[in-house]
């Protein structure tokens, strides 16, 4: 079996709201997870912080995206989830 190649920093994965949000997130953010070597537990927080963010853009807002972006810090790969919309927001 073939290893992936290193991911190199700032690679983006732009995600549109749309019904499939949350299990088109999850996936992006578990084949990233897995391409810069985060644990299992880690992996599992990125998943569920994706999720919850999909779900707010998709309850929540006219239209929005997610961003998920890998971060390079003293020779360790992060994922970041960046979750962005054009409102209205929550009302209260």
């Amino acid at each position: 079996m073939n290893a992936a190649p290193p991911m190199e920093a700032g690679e983006v994965v732009w995600l549109r709201t749309d019904e499939a949000l949350a299990s088109a997130g999850r996936r992006a953010a578990a084949e990233l997870a897995r391409r810069v070597g985060l644990g299992e537990d880690r992996s599992g927080d990125l998943a569920l912080a994706v999720t919850e963010a999909a779900t707010n853009l998709q309850r929540h807002s006219v239209d929005g995206a997610l961003a998920l972006r890998v971060a390079a810090r003293g020779g360790q790969s992060d994922v970041e989830l960046l979750a962005l919309d054009s409102g209205p927001g929550i009302a209260e």
